[in-house]
């Protein structure tokens, strides 16, 4: 079975194409989705056995957390039925809750990532008008041979003869050798 993003993805396509008018794939022309569009959508997914209606759920909450749909939320104007037709403005209740999340959202990406300075600006101070620039040192992206190489302390073995040790296929111990003492490297106990 797909994982839940997989399926939410698959969801949000299959939307894409059913609906393209409630879900178009231009981020500009996102609309707000009409009051009541989960329902909606529950009752027209119903009968089609090609649709995933969890997945089709967890695609409308992603659809509603887009940056260009909370944009729409809060520019407020006219919602869109899933089949096109407009469903009243949007409330300014609404266009406050989606301001606020686009706040918090930006102040969340804020604190993510640390501000970098912009193409063409920079934070080091300007040269002296007296000295030449100095050049920076570039770096080759292919490796060289002796980058490619790994250095080892061990020795490839000498090809050559098997040692007899290890020629000689391993037989069962005899009755003599099973007789023999065995050696021991522990400390004997006195009496022994």
């Amino acid at each position: 079975m797909p994982s839940k993003t997989r399926r939410t993805a698959a969801a949000l396509d299959y939307l894409q194409v059913r609906f393209p008018r409630a879900f178009p794939i231009e981020p500009a022309a996102v609309r707000p989705l009409a009051i009541g569009t989960r329902e909606a959508l529950a009752t027209l997914l119903e009968p089609d056995p090609a649709a995933d209606a969890a997945a089709a759920g967890w695609a409308l909450r992603r659809w509603c957390l887009r940056l260009a749909y909370l944009q729409s939320i809060a520019a407020g104007g006219v919602r869109v039925a899933l089949d096109g037709n407009e469903a009243g403005p949007v409330d300014p209740v609404h266009q406050e809750a989606a301001r606020a999340r686009l706040a918090e959202r930006e102040a969340t990406e804020q604190t993510r990532r640390p501000q970098r300075p912009r193409k063409g600006t920079s934070s080091k101070p300007a040269p002296s008008a007296g000295k030449a620039p100095t050049p920076v040192p570039t770096r080759s992206r292919t490796p060289t041979p002796t980058q490619l190489t790994i250095p080892t302390k061990r020795k490839p073995p000498a090809p050559g003869p098997v040692p007899p040790a290890f020629a000689q296929p391993v037989t069962a111990p005899t009755a003599a050798a099973a007789a023999r003492p065995r050696l021991s490297l522990r400390k004997p106990k006195p009496g022994e």
